[in-house]
């Protein structure tokens, strides 16, 4: 499978500058969801946001995050952890809704090693 960082150049998936390439995120799965909306600085900030919350949030825990402007809007669920030997992953359900669009609680695998960004798989 084919796994999609979401990880970030310089603080976490926050694509300061130069969005996507640096990043090493791979974002065209996201295209038609509300997420796709976002663009620029929205798209840095939330990466920042989901990458924090996938660092530092217990299981069962639910984190909102909005754009300044509320049109865009996301909660994330971290749903489990499991830890092996070289990797941690983690369940996690995203909803989020932009400019008529809703993406209800889809359900990813997400995973890193070590210092690496975490990647969608």
């Amino acid at each position: 499978m084919k796994a999609r960082s979401i990880a970030a150049a310089g603080l976490l998936l926050a694509v300061m500058g130069a969005a996507g390439t640096a990043a090493g995120y791979d974002a065209r799965f996201m295209k038609n969801t509300p997420i796709g909306t976002l663009k620029g600085p929205d798209l840095e900030a939330f990466m920042s946001n989901l990458q924090k919350v996938l660092d530092s949030s217990p299981d069962g825990a639910t984190e909102s995050w909005a754009t300044a402007d509320g049109a865009f809007k996301s909660t994330i669920r971290l749903v489990s952890t499991q830890q092996g030997a070289e990797r941690v992953c983690r369940r996690v359900q995203i909803r989020s809704e932009a400019k008529g669009k809703a993406a209800d609680g889809g359900n990813y695998r997400v995973c890193k090693s070590g210092a690496e960004p975490w990647h969608f798989e």
